[in-house]
């Protein structure tokens, strides 16, 4: 009866410490490692997102040090372009409807820095 109780407690630390392992290789990278054309959930991020009528956005999307402007729409992602880091600034993307001296009233919405 002894013996079954030791080897039950034996099992259990074994087992514990097994476990203690596997999350501590893992957080780090080592067991399940990230390769080409894996990505981590957090090396892609949606940094903003402007709507634009309807269920379509223009987005900023962060990924692997680059940032990309794209537009969503419920059936598509289409790249916009690259967003180089000259042309980046710390201001928020707001979107406005001003005339402009050739355009009629309410015809022209422009994105502008605020």
């Amino acid at each position: 009866m002894l013996e079954i109780v030791v080897k039950s407690v034996i099992f259990l630390l074994l087992l514990a410490l097994g476990g203690y392992f596997f999350v501590y290789f893992r957080k780090r990278g080592w067991l399940f490692p990230v390769g080409k054309g894996t990505f981590r959930s957090s090396d892609l991020q949606i940094q903003e997102r402007l709507p634009i009528g309807g269920r379509h956005y223009i987005a900023i999307i962060h990924c692997d040090g680059q940032r990309f402007l794209v537009g969503i729409s419920p059936n598509s992602i289409t790249s916009i372009g690259e967003l180089k880091s000259e042309n980046i600034t710390q201001s928020p993307v707001t979107a406005t409807s001003p005339t402009r001296e050739n355009d009629p009233p309410g015809q022209s919405p422009i994105l502008e820095r605020s």
